[in-house]
């Protein structure tokens, strides 16, 4: 769905979920505080000023940059992407996982 607003902007009711109906309590609470707390809100603009300050960077090679868990960049990554602000980019080698890993690039939409 789109609204013109950035993803994390949505009204709550609005959001896609953070976590799978079939996802353990756990997991629901947690993404509901993450969402509730502004976390969601503040990981995003930090991988987007990542991606923009490191372009063509793994998730791992920018949560690493970042100072952030690997997670962090891994989610917020595709959800940027969904929105136009960063686009998916080639696979690499990623030096930190040693794995082909997609990397991430500034798009026009995503200036901050």
């Amino acid at each position: 769905m789109k609204t013109g607003l950035p993803l994390f902007d949505w009204p709550t009711h609005l959001q896609p979920p953070l976590a799978r109906d079939t996802d353990p309590v756990t997991s629901q609470e947690g993404a509901f505080e993450t969402r509730r707390s502004g976390r969601l809100a503040s990981q995003a603009q930090a991988v987007l000023a990542a991606v923009t300050r490191w372009p063509g960077c793994t998730s791992a090679e920018l949560a690493q940059r970042m100072g952030a868990d690997r997670y962090v960049a891994s989610r917020r990554c595709p959800a940027l992407a969904n929105e136009g602000r960063v686009r998916r980019g080639a696979k690499k080698k990623c030096p930190v996982t040693g794995m082909a890993s997609f990397t991430w690039w500034p798009t026009s939409g995503g200036r901050q």
